[in-house]
């Protein structure tokens, strides 16, 4: 029985792992926002462009939050090289396999302080794009002068993607089969 579990666990570790960096890349490669008005573009939390008046404009506040996610890419690499490393060490009945779901495990127990700056990175952004809502429009004795206005809002399937509950779901199914590979090899 002992193998039979183990041999599922080998299979299905890496397998939430690939799921969960996927849906790490999505979230940070996919644009949550979008402006419209005098101000056009699409944001993201590893890039975003920006147009005022058909001119790039740049933010050092959404610099910086581009440059926070770096580390977000390292470690979706370093989950990915393991997952195939193990999945690989799998087929081809290597020895190696409890090292491999030790480094595995290693990533999910990362990824827990990841998830509370993702969080937060979120929120920093919402309230950063938040600030491009604009109304430039004014009036004087000359009377009502439209100078433009912008917009700013989540995009759909973004607003998925970002979501407090979605994020806490697949890294938990993420932690669990990592801890549980984990419990199971080492006992």
């Amino acid at each position: 029985m002992k193998a039979n579990k183990s041999e599922t666990l080998h299979i299905i570790t890496p397998l939430t792992t690939i799921l969960y960096t996927t849906y790490s890349f999505l979230i940070l490669l996919t644009p949550i926002y979008t402006t419209e008005g005098i101000i056009t573009g699409k944001i993201a939390l590893t890039y975003y462009y920006l147009n005022y008046l058909n001119t790039p404009i740049h933010l050092d506040s959404l610099n910086t939050i581009n440059i926070f996610t770096i580390p977000f890419h390292a470690l979706n690499s370093y989950l990915i090289l393991t997952s195939i490393t193990t999945l690989y060490d799998h087929l081809k009945k290597k020895q190696r396999i409890t090292h491999d779901i030790r480094m595995l495990f290693g990533g999910a127990l990362a990824a827990l302080p990841y998830t509370a700056l993702l969080l937060n990175l979120l929120k920093i952004l919402a309230t950063e794009t938040a600030q491009l809502n604009i109304n430039l429009d004014l009036i004087n004795s000359a009377g009502y002068v439209y100078l433009g206005e912008a917009h700013t809002r989540i995009i759909n399937t973004a607003s998925i993607l970002t979501a407090t509950p979605t994020i806490i779901i697949i890294t938990t199914i993420f932690l669990a089969t990592a801890t549980l590979a984990y419990y199971h090899e080492t006992k």
